[in-house]
């Protein structure tokens, strides 16, 4: 809170200023190149807009705004990705010249450029101040553009695949000097590189060149003079959250969370576990405090930061990602957290080498700033995380593997407790096993099974849409599960009411080889003894090499998560400051008091064989899914050749 009270404010009023020294270069740019030759930068094509050599005329490139025009689907009106990108280079180098005229006059050089006259020491100085006041322009006029525009469709432009060329040339001898050659080359790059045809691929290059900027600029200050009145200010736009804070990025990559169809639980049929689960991640998210930048459920070991979610298409996969999506999204914005859905980019791979580190490593970035809590959706995991070992695994695929590993369990993992990655797929098997025993949290979707969600199902889906629409249509006459005409709809997709029952079955294995070697150990050791959980691990692993350490980890976890899956008091949601906006302290003293009332008779022993159940049955059924798929993939090859064989009459 100090540091912001020490901002130094800028005025929109102010900016009006540097109009008639920007607003031209968005007509007609010029620019007469430094370069010393062609063979340096002839590898990039903005550069064949330039001229080179120091007898060489000027070349002009006229009106951004018309490439601006060639670039929009509209014939009237600029598409709003290049009305945003035009506003934030004008508002940016607006904004640049104004803090580089503020440490002109701050550091005397204002003075210096009146003298006609100066001895060498003099120019010495004047022409240290004038780098550092040109690069102050160039760093922050790229530093607003890539704030302003990495808010708009930031996960589209995380995933599109665009190589950039590079920064020709950044003169700065002065902040005249620093304009026109950083608005030519812009125009030129977005002009002559080839790949800009539309709205999304002018804010993509608009970013690559800005970012290239800020690059630039970052390699030039190293072992410069007279830096420190500039480094020792933070300045801050009156309106907004842009802050410059030296040559810093500060918060240059804003993040903005990802469009999404809003979706709640009351529309999900079916799926009683997994919405459970659904529900208590939003929960424990929504209790990280970032003053402490903790999370209560960390302290009790409680904390699934990674979780996956399997089933057959159509049982509701992506409606629980839309269901989790919009109940952080409500309940953090009514908090006053800061919320960012952040899914895995569509398109992470890369054909170049290091490419796929690269893009992940832009996209994780916001796992490190605990200012904000987070939802990451991997959709269909299997096209990215696939198992290494596998045969045609490209090495872009590889990449992604690798990092996805780093990020949530390696040396660097983020250790906040802000955020939850949720892998879903419909081939678990297919994916990587290192990844896989990260996993805290395994569930598996089988969408509406009951008779009841039947009724449920159809009821949402078209009795009740029609009766709203069209009541005259309806003619169905309403049941119930019984016979009878008393159900009571929708009764049946009560969580609270069905969960308790669903952890009891877990009991009962649903997979043969689990139940049997279950059975076999109960006989042998019985059920509470320390003794029979080490024979279970141990024969388990026999049978299946796959169990390792880190999986016992996640069964301990699971049972951790057991302990801590507690409803919310209904109270704690009508009123804020009831629960979450609480200190940390008071959290956690609430939390364990709730948690010890909760277990209602509940024993360790009880809850470690239920957890035990559940991660064997998934990971013998992940196994057998890929053992079956290649059995049943023969029996069809089989059967289709008896059949040719019979319709050739042989």
């Amino acid at each position: 809170m100090q540091k912001e009270s020490a901002c130094r404010k800028i005025k929109k009023s102010e900016l009006f200023q540097f109009s008639n020294v920007v607003e031209p270069l968005l007509r007609e740019v010029s620019w007469q190149s430094t370069l010393a030759g062609a063979s340096e930068v002839s590898s990039n094509p903005a550069i064949s807009a330039v001229a080179r050599g120091s007898t060489a005329t000027e070349a002009k490139l006229s009106t951004i705004q018309a490439l601006m025009d060639a670039n929009s689907h509209h014939s009237m009106l600029l598409d709003a990705g290049i009305h945003l990108a035009i506003s934030a280079v004008r508002d940016g180098l607006l904004i640049g010249s104004y803090v580089a005229t503020e440490y002109e006059k701050a550091t005397g050089l204002d003075v210096l450029q009146q003298e006609s006259r100066m001895p060498d020491a003099r120019r010495v100085e004047f022409r240290k101040k004038n780098t550092v006041s040109s690069l102050i322009v160039a760093f922050v006029a790229a530093s607003y553009v890539v704030y302003e525009l990495s808010k708009f469709k930031s996960n589209e432009l995380s995933s599109m695949q665009m190589e950039f060329p590079g920064i020709p040339e950044l003169n700065t001898l002065s902040q005249g000097h620093v304009r026109k050659c950083l608005m030519f080359y812009y125009v030129a790059t977005l002009s002559k590189s080839g790949q800009v045809r539309n709205e999304l691929d002018l804010v993509k290059m608009t970013l690559l060149y800005f970012e290239g900027t800020m690059k630039e600029v970052e390699k030039r200050i190293e072992g410069l003079d007279y830096l420190e009145q500039f480094t020792r200010e933070t300045y801050k736009l009156e309106e907004g959250d842009f802050k410059i804070d030296g040559f810093v990025h500060g918060e240059r990559h804003v993040q903005v969370s990802a469009n999404f169809n809003p979706l709640r639980a009351r529309e999900i049929v079916g799926n009683v576990v997994s919405k459970h689960e659904t529900m208590r991640i939003v929960h424990i998210l929504c209790s990280y405090d970032p003053e402490t930048q903790r999370n209560p459920f960390q302290e009790f070991g409680g904390f699934p930061s990674v979780t996956l979610t399997s089933g057959y298409p159509g049982t509701g996969k992506t409606m629980e990602q839309r269901m989790c999506n919009t109940e952080v999204y409500e309940l953090g914005n009514e908090i006053g957290l800061k919320v960012l859905i952040w899914p895995f980019p569509e398109n992470p791979i890369s054909t170049y080498q290091g490419g796929t580190t690269e893009r992940l490593m832009t996209w994780a970035q916001p796992f490190y700033d605990p200012s904000h809590i987070i939802v990451c959706n991997i959709d269909d995991a299997e096209n990215a995380l696939v198992n290494r070992e596998k045969e045609g695994v490209s090495s872009g695929q590889i990449e992604a593997t690798n990092f996805m590993l780093k990020l949530t369990e390696g040396a660097n993992a983020p250790p906040f407790g802000n955020s939850v990655i949720r892998t879903y797929t419909n081939i678990p098997e297919v994916l990587d096993p290192a990844y896989l025993s990260r996993v805290h949290v395994k569930s598996f979707m089988d969408g509406a099974t009951r008779y009841e969600d039947m009724l449920d199902q159809s009821m949402l889906d078209l009795i009740l849409k029609f009766k709203d629409i069209a009541p005259e249509f309806v003619d169905i006459t309403l049941t119930d599960a019984s016979g009878s005409d008393q159900y009571d709809y929708f009764s049946a997709q009560k969580i609270a009411d069905q969960i308790q029952k669903e952890y009891a079955d877990r009991r009962n294995s649903k997979v043969e080889k689990v139940a049997d070697l279950l059975k076999e150990v109960q006989q042998q050791y019985g059920m509470n003894s320390h003794e029979f959980f080490g024979r279970l691990y141990h024969e388990f692993q026999s049978q299946f090499p796959q169990f390792r350490s880190r999986d016992m980890r996640n069964i301990h976890k699971a049972v951790s998560n057991r302990f801590t899956n507690v409803n919310f008091p209904s109270v704690w949601f009508d009123n804020m400051e009831t629960f979450f906006r609480k200190t940390y302290d008071e959290k956690v003293a609430m939390l364990n008091e709730l948690m010890l009332s909760n277990l209602a008779g509940k024993k360790l022993s009880e809850i470690w064989l239920e957890e035990f159940v559940n991660y064997a049955d998934n990971l013998v059924q992940i196994v057998d899914r890929d053992f079956e798929k290649s059995v049943n993939a023969i029996i069809k090859r089989e059967k289709e050749h008896r059949e040719a064989l019979r319709r050739l009459g042989k």
